[in-house]
């Protein structure tokens, strides 16, 4: 492992996910599919583990149990999507991990900030629509006019559209990085990443000669002894005034210092 040399030097960061402006970020779709439908969702505080959804409430567990945790989330969506796979939620991002633990009465706590809180179990999960739809490379060129594509080599590679605002996206792995890569028609340079972090940097920069922003979180902390123990994301959004598109890439995991986020988003949008 590699220590941490300083925390004044500049962190290179980034992913999934991933959530937005219109739509964001989505896991697996299990609820019902419509493009004709009015989407205008908002959904509680929402962690899904097994095949269960948790609801958040605002009782705090002022008792908590002296036990080891039962699991930690790390993987999240928008807060306007509803999660529906093992392992998500909807809230906590900023944190880079949701810690959880069963209670004898079958509720969830779950540790957000300093406290922890209970969250209840819904038989099913109740939305009603997605706006995302699960396609391919060529659905989502069709649904959207935007072509869109993984590089090779890339794992876990899903295509998607965000119904609402004709947004592509493809989601994958790459090095043991989550990637997600994103494409949507507008009028000026906008941040479509869908991640809501308090950056660490946030500054202008070029994509291929686009104007672009540049942003990076990372969570070390004074104790945070060896990089392999830290959270990093990083997103870049640039702008192409020729086409009238906002193209914007975001990648997150615990393995991105050092990585030139805008060189890896030039070499993917001039192929």
């Amino acid at each position: 492992m590699i220590k941490l040399m300083s925390r004044t030097k500049t962190i290179l960061v980034l992913m999934l996910a991933l959530a937005l402006c219109g739509c964001g970020t989505k896991a697996n779709d299990n609820v019902a599919k419509t493009e004709e439908a009015e989407i205008n969702i908002e959904y509680p505080k929402i962690v899904v583990i097994g095949e269960a959804s948790y609801y958040g409430t605002d009782e705090k567990c002022e008792m908590v149990p002296r036990k080891a945790v039962d699991g930690t989330i790390e993987s999240f969506v928008d807060a306007a999507i509803m999660p529906d796979v093992d392992g998500y939620a909807n809230f906590g991002a900023d944190q880079g991990k949701l810690e959880y633990m069963f209670v004898e009465d079958g509720r969830l706590i779950v540790h957000i900030g300093d406290d922890w809180y209970y969250f209840e179990k819904k038989a099913e999960n109740t939305a009603v629509y997605n706006p995302w739809i699960d396609t391919d490379e060529q659905g989502v060129l069709e649904a959207t006019g935007h072509s869109i594509k993984a590089p090779e080599g890339a794992s876990d590679v899903n295509y998607s559209y965000c119904v609402d605002d004709k947004m592509a996206q493809v989601t994958y792995m790459e090095d043991s990085i989550n990637w997600t890569y994103r494409i949507k028609g507008t009028s000026a340079l906008e941040d479509i990443s869908g991640m809501y972090y308090e950056w660490n940097v946030s500054e202008d920069g070029m994509v291929s000669g686009k104007n672009a922003v540049y942003m990076s979180y990372s969570d070390a902390k004074e104790d945070s002894e060896y990089i392999d123990d830290v959270y990093y994301a990083q997103v870049v959004n640039w702008y192409d005034d020729e086409t009238g598109d906002t193209y914007s890439l975001s990648a997150s995991g615990n393995n991105l210092n050092g990585m030139d986020i805008q060189v890896y988003a030039e070499q993917l949008f001039t192929k």
